[in-house]
C-alpha cells in the first residue's frame, strides 16, 4: 500500500478521525501505520519498560502512553501491555531461578 511501511490490522471498526488509522472499504477493518519512527519508538520503550518490570515494576507507565500516543485506543494498549508483562514476567521468573 505505502512503500516502507507496515500496516497492523485491527478487526475492530475504526473512525474516519482518529490519527494514524484509515479504514478498508469492503469490510471497514481498522487499519493502524507503522512507520520506522514508531516502531524505533516502541521498540526502545519496551526495552525500557521491560528492565523496569523485570526488577521492580511499573513499566506499565511508559508503554502503555507510548502505544496510545501511536494511535492505540486504550483497550487495545492495555491488552498488548498485559500479553507484554506476563512474557516478561516468565522471563524474569527463569533469570532470577538461576541465582
Amino acid at each position: 500500500m505505502f512503500p516502507g511501511v507496515i500496516i497492523a490490522e485491527f478487526s475492530s471498526t475504526c473512525q474516519a478521525d482518529t490519527p494514524g488509522f484509515f479504514c478498508r472499504d469492503p469490510e471497514q477493518r481498522c487499519l493502524l501505520e507503522l512507520t520506522f519512527s514508531s516502531i524505533l519508538i516502541l521498540t526502545l520503550t519496551g526495552f525500557l519498560a521491560g528492565g523496569i518490570n523485570t526488577l521492580a515494576g511499573g513499566g506499565s507507565n511508559l508503554t502503555i502512553p507510548a502505544l496510545m500516543v501511536l494511535g492505540l485506543p486504550a483497550d487495545i494498549a492495555n491488552g498488548t501491555n498485559r500479553i507484554a508483562i506476563l512474557l516478561q514476567s516468565v522471563v524474569g521468573v527463569i533469570g532470577y531461578d538461576k541465582y
